[in-house]
């Protein structure tokens, strides 16, 4: 994957594959060229981010609140932990977007769900929403698992529980679900 990166000091002139394109001075001493390397993100990531880190100690302070720069650095160095886990892992993706979309629904509801008469009930919403939720991330029917889940609890295992979570359920059982009495009559019946 090629990829464009902001060399700050010094430049890393033993990668092989590198081509340097030097800016004007107007951008000032910190940044000394674009460089794009043919590398994985992950292999330059935790060098780049110590040289962000070296670059924020490095900016004077009387620039700080102003310069768009310095508020670039402050705020990426703020995030330094959560931009570590990311560059760590490659599965971990860039935002949230797809779980934020999959909640979407539950706003809509907000009236409905308003009146759940104990904090314990509100629990159990929040608990029955988080497996819908999981159950559309990883495109299982909820109806289909929640009938499944809920005839095969008081049988399963308790120490295999995990296995009923949407992830495994859907490796373990969604091959052969159970059925509610209701889904067999309304089959029989067409």
């Amino acid at each position: 994957m090629a990829i464009t990166v902001l060399v700050l000091d010094p430049l890393p002139t033993t990668v092989p594959g590198v081509m340097v394109m030097f800016m004007g001075p107007a951008t000032g001493p910190a940044i000394k060229g674009i460089v794009t390397l043919s590398l994985t993100l992950s292999t330059v990531a935790v060098t780049m981010l110590e040289q962000l880190r070296s670059l924020g100690q490095s900016l004077n302070p009387e620039l700080y609140p102003q310069n768009p720069l310095a508020k670039a650095v402050a705020y990426a160095l703020e995030r330094e932990a959560g931009l570590r886990i990311y560059l760590g892992d490659p599965d971990v993706p860039i935002d949230t977007n797809h779980l934020e979309r999959a909640l979407r629904p539950i706003p809509m509801g907000r009236k409905n769900w308003l009146f759940n008469w104990t904090e314990v009930g509100a629990r159990y919403v929040g608990v029955i929403q988080g497996l819908i939720v999981t159950c559309r991330l990883h495109d299982i029917n909820p109806y289909t698992y929640l009938i499944d889940v809920l005839q095969r609890i008081s049988n399963h295992p308790a120490y295999r529980v995990e296995e009923l979570t949407p992830r495994l359920w859907k490796d373990t059982f969604a091959h052969q679900p159970l059925r509610s009495d209701a889904d067999i009559v309304n089959n029989v019946l067409k």
